[in-house]
């Protein structure tokens, strides 16, 4: 909260904090570079209280970077912008199968075993980025990646203007397929 001094005589002009305001929202775009580059939200809080003597608020700063939970991002020119997306999703655990097989001979004239075998499977567990910068900079155009719902991806591809063949024309058409798809009780 930003307390101001009474003005009785309402002739102060404030510059950086208009009257009436209680919280400062230019500041929200260098937290949100602070934390794009991998500052945590207690760092943030601690830097602009060295930097400006403010006093910041270690939940003003989460609630800044706590707004990123629902974001959609689409195509971005650059790795930093990139990564606030990327950086909150977790890492997919992918499982690997594979089949082993086994082959010894046996050099023992005197047995009635000429080999062994032995069939396994083996199966090892990686992490890999669910999302990577690159994805989001190459997304072509009317496409974009959402969290939304406390950290849901997805992939979302919005109509672009023009002739689109997989756009319904009209929302006559779009009532059709609805029929067609869903029959007469859901229409």
């Amino acid at each position: 909260m930003i307390e101001t001094p009474r003005d009785r005589e309402a002739t102060f002009e404030p510059s950086i904090i208009s009257k009436g305001q209680t919280r400062i929202t230019s500041m929200d775009d260098p937290i949100l570079s602070l934390y794009a580059k991998g500052m945590s939200t207690g760092d943030i809080a601690d830097t602009f209280q060295e930097m400006y003597g403010a006093d910041s608020d270690l939940a003003k700063a989460g609630q800044i970077t706590g707004n990123l939970n629902t974001l959609i991002m689409l195509r971005v020119k650059n790795e930093i912008t990139a990564r606030i997306l990327t950086d909150q999703i977790p890492k997919a655990r992918i499982y690997t199968k594979l089949a082993a097989t086994q082959v010894t001979d046996n050099n023992d004239p005197g047995t009635d075993i000429d080999f062994t075998t032995r069939s396994e499977d083996r199966v090892t567990e990686t992490e890999m980025d669910m999302l990577i910068p690159a994805d989001l900079i190459q997304l072509p155009k009317g496409q974009a990646f959402a969290l939304l719902e406390g950290g849901q991806l997805y992939k979302l591809r919005l109509p672009l203007p023009g002739n689109d063949p997989l756009l319904p024309q009209d929302i006559e058409e779009i009532g059709r397929e609805r029929l067609t798809h869903y029959g007469a009780d859901h229409a």
